[in-house]
C-alpha cells in the first residue's frame, strides 16, 4: 500500500509542477470569437522572469481585409481589428516613442544575419514593465514568420499576460503589432522611428496601409528585398503615428539589404545600407528638421554600429551580433526612448532567432521558425512524461511482484 501511495505522490507531484508554470490559458478570453484565436490565445507561456513571451497564432487575422479597410492612423487601424477579430469598439490607442538599432551581416560560415534592439518608453503606453511576445503566425496563404510583439501596445505589462485575471482578448491584435520578424523565405524586416514629416500618400487607385500592417504585409507576402520593396510602392503609406515617420531595414537570404524610407513629400526611396537607427538618411530631408533634439537622434549609436561592421568586414557570429546589440543598447529611465526592451539575432539562412529580453543578455532563449513546438497550453508533453510514465510502469511491476 505504502508503494502505491507513492506512485500517487509523484503524479500529483508532476501536476503540480505543471500548473506553477504560466501559461495565458489560466487568463479570462471573454471578447475572442473563434476556437482558433482561442487556442492562439491559449499558447502564449511565459519564458523566464523578464516578460518574454513565445506565442502559437493560429487564428485567421485577415490581412486582406485590414489591407482594404482604409485604415490610414493607428486609431483607425485599431478600431477596425477590434471590430473585426474581436466585435468591440474601443478607440484607445498607444503613441511610445521609439529609439531602435538594427543590422544584417554575415557569419564566417556564410549565414546570413539580422541584429535588432527595440527600444521604447514603456512610461509612454500607460502600462508597468515590459511584456515581448516572439509570436510564430502559418497564414493559410502566404510565409510562415516569426515575429516579436510589444505587448504593451496592447494593454499588457511584464505579468498580465498570465496572471490569471488580465482578460487577453487583445491578443488576437498581435499579428498586426509587430515591429520586426523573419520569414520562412529568408526575408527579414524591422521598423525604426523618425522624428517630424510623417507619411501621408493619398495616390488615387492604391489602398492605404499604416506602418505595422506594411510589416505584416512583406513578411507574408515577400520572398526578397526586392518585392518587399514592390510592395510597399503599391500602397499608399500613412505614418501610425501624427507626429512621426518610420523606416524599415530589410534584409534578406541572398545577402541583400536596403533601407526603405519616405521623404517630407511622402516619395519612397531605397538606399543601398545594412544597418540603420533613427535619423533620415535622406541628407535633405535630415536638413529640414527643426526642432534641434530631433537632429541625429541615435547618430552615437548608429556610429558605434558602423565602426563594428566596418573592422569585422561586416562578419560577425550570432554571439557578435548580440554582443554589439548589447553594447548599443540603452538604459532603462523615465524620459526618452532609454529603454532596449528586447535585443534579437534573426538567422536567415537557418530561420532560427536568439531573443534576450529587457537586457538580459545572460539569459538568450533561441527558436526555430520550423520544427520548434512552440507555445503549449499545458505541461510540456515530454516533460510530463518523465512523470507519467513511472506513474504507469510501477503499479504493474509491483503487482508482478506481489
Amino acid at each position: 500500500m505504502n508503494r502505491c501511495l507513492f506512485v500517487v505522490a509523484v503524479a500529483l507531484s508532476a501536476l503540480s509542477i505543471c500548473s506553477s508554470l504560466c501559461y495565458a490559458s489560466d487568463n479570462p478570453a471573454h471578447y475572442l470569437k473563434t476556437e482558433e484565436q482561442k487556442a492562439s490565445a491559449a499558447s502564449i507561456e511565459k519564458l523566464g522572469d523578464k516578460g518574454l513571451y513565445k506565442m502559437e497564432y493560429s487564428a485567421d487575422y485577415r490581412l486582406d481585409e485590414v489591407l482594404k479597410s482604409g485604415s490610414r492612423t493607428s486609431d483607425d487601424l485599431l478600431k477596425f481589428l477590434l471590430a473585426e477579430l474581436l466585435g468591440v469598439e474601443n478607440s484607445q490607442a498607444a503613441l511610445p516613442s521609439f529609439g531602435c538599432s538594427a543590422f544584417a551581416v554575415r557569419t564566417k560560415s556564410g549565414d546570413r544575419i539580422f541584429g535588432r534592439n527595440f527600444d521604447y518608453n514603456q512610461f509612454d503606453a500607460g502600462v508597468e514593465g515590459n511584456a515581448a511576445v516572439l509570436m510564430r503566425v502559418r497564414p493559410k496563404e502566404g510565409y510562415s514568420s516569426v515575429g516579436m510583439v510589444p505587448g504593451a501596445f496592447a494593454g499588457f505589462g511584464t505579468d498580465s499576460l498570465c496572471d490569471g485575471e488580465t482578460d487577453i482578448s487583445n491578443t488576437a491584435l498581435f499579428p498586426f503589432l509587430i515591429m520586426d520578424g523573419l520569414n520562412e523565405a529568408g526575408l527579414a524586416v524591422s521598423v525604426l522611428w523618425l522624428d517630424e514629416f510623417p507619411t501621408s500618400q493619398d495616390e488615387s487607385g492604391k489602398y492605404d496601409i499604416t506602418t505595422t500592417v506594411a510589416l505584416r504585409l512583406m513578411l507574408d507576402r515577400a520572398a526578397t528585398v526586392e518585392e518587399a520593396a514592390k510592395l510597399l510602392g503599391d500602397y499608399n503609406m500613412w505614418s501610425a503615428f501624427p507626429r512621426a515617420s518610420f523606416h524599415f531595414l530589410v534584409a534578406d537570404k541572398t545577402g541583400a539589404a536596403k533601407v526603405l524610407e519616405y521623404d517630407n513629400d511622402n516619395v519612397l526611396h531605397v538606399f543601398d545600407a545594412n544597418y540603420v537607427t533613427n535619423f533620415y538618411l535622406n541628407e535633405d530631408v535630415q536638413a529640414l528638421i527643426t526642432t534641434p533634439s530631433h537632429h541625429d537622434h541615435g547618430l552615437d549609436r548608429y556610429n558605434k554600429i558602423e565602426a563594428r561592421l566596418k573592422a569585422a568586414s561586416n562578419v560577425l557570429s550570432e554571439n557578435e551580433a548580440m554582443a554589439l546589440l548589447k553594447d548599443v543598447s540603452q538604459k532603462p529611465g523615465e524620459t526618452g526612448t532609454s529603454n532596449t526592451r528586447w535585443s534579437v539575432v534573426y538567422n536567415l539562412s537557418s530561420l532560427t532567432a536568439k531573443v534576450a529580453a529587457a537586457q538580459d543578455y545572460d539569459n538568450i532563449f533561441s527558436f526555430r521558425l520550423k520544427g520548434d513546438g512552440g507555445g503549449s497550453s499545458g505541461c510540456n508533453h515530454g516533460f510530463f512524461a518523465l512523470f507519467l510514465l513511472p506513474a504507469l510502469f510501477i503499479p504493474a511491476l509491483w503487482r508482478r511482484k506481489h
